[in-house]
């Protein structure tokens, strides 16, 4: 439903537009009411955490390993602090570490091989990967991750992570504040490059990893430290990084929404006019209908 309460149907042949606008513009141009999507049957998924010693190593590892590995295989790195899980030592609960958590969709031999080709990117401290229903993988964190939580974050792309880079992301990793925090990589690969980079408004096709640089807590009194540690990590950090950064991530108080939408922000102002001429929706990254330049 556009900003004019009209319902439309929006596709590669009608309003082409506003399809490509949508597919990285965000809740900008509308609400949208129901999705048709093309599936891939799953059903048990090989998942869970990995947890290793904190050491660059491990972040130049991850980065071959995701370099090498099967479109199968889904996986993150955290360089954050140790979740008290039961296959962790006790004494590292709440200490920095590195923490993978994969999801591998394939047969199960090659699961198993994707298991072993994790485990080998570092010393372990503890795992528990399984076999589970899909669905579980999005509940695995559900506890550490209570409502109500105040949140910061930061965020850039990068083609490469240099040995310099992987130090300065596991300097901040060091310091995480909150178990909830952390630095995160996510790759951007795979079957994000197989579309091409004007296809569609995402700006980002070019980049291997989302980096996230994310402050997370409970307490308001720390308001001020975090988002002062997610500032100086994200600063830090950012010799190698690509230009611009992920919408979703951007706090909303000092990133400008054309940082996240790069070459395609003056296409998104042109389709923005056409279709909420008034900004009518407006409480997102948002692209201003009456700018001239986003910056």
């Amino acid at each position: 439903m556009n900003a004019r309460g009209e319902v439309l149907t929006v596709d590669s042949v009608h309003a082409p537009d506003l399809l490509w606008a949508l597919r990285g513009g965000g809740g900008n141009f509308g609400i949208v009411t129901s999705f048709t999507f093309r599936l891939a049957p799953i059903t048990h998924v090989l998942a869970g955490p990995l947890v290793f010693e904190l050491d660059p190593d491990v972040v130049a590892r991850f980065d071959a390993a995701i370099r090498s590995a099967p479109r199968e295989l889904g996986a993150i790195l955290g360089l954050t602090l140790a979740p008290p899980l039961p296959a962790v030592p006790a004494e590292r609960h709440g200490t920095p570490c590195a923490v993978v958590v994969m999801c591998w969709t394939g047969d199960a031999d090659g699961g198993r091989r994707a298991l072993r080709e994790i485990e080998g990117i570092g010393t372990l401290l503890g795992q528990a990967v399984g076999e589970m229903p899909y669905p579980v993988v999005n509940t695995l964190f559900d506890a550490l991750l209570p409502a109500g939580l105040r949140h910061y974050w930061k965020s850039h792309f990068v083609d490469r992570i240099t040995p310099s880079a992987a130090d300065a992301y596991v300097a901040y990793g060091a310091t995480t504040p909150t178990p909830e925090s952390g630095v995160f990589f996510y790759p951007t690969d795979g079957a994000a490059h197989d579309v091409g980079p004007d296809d569609s408004a995402w700006a980002h096709r070019s980049a291997r990893f989302l980096v996230g640089f994310h402050g997370s807590w409970k307490d308001p009194a720390q308001d001020e430290s975090i988002r002062s540690w997610v500032r100086e990590a994200h600063a830090a950090c950012a010799a190698t990084a690509l230009t611009g950064s992920y919408v979703n991530f951007a706090s909303d108080d000092e990133t400008p929404p054309g940082e996240g939408y790069g070459d395609h922000a003056e296409r998104l102002v042109e389709i923005k006019r056409r279709y909420d001429a008034h900004n009518l929706f407006c409480l997102n990254a948002n692209i201003d209908p009456e700018a001239t330049a986003m910056s």
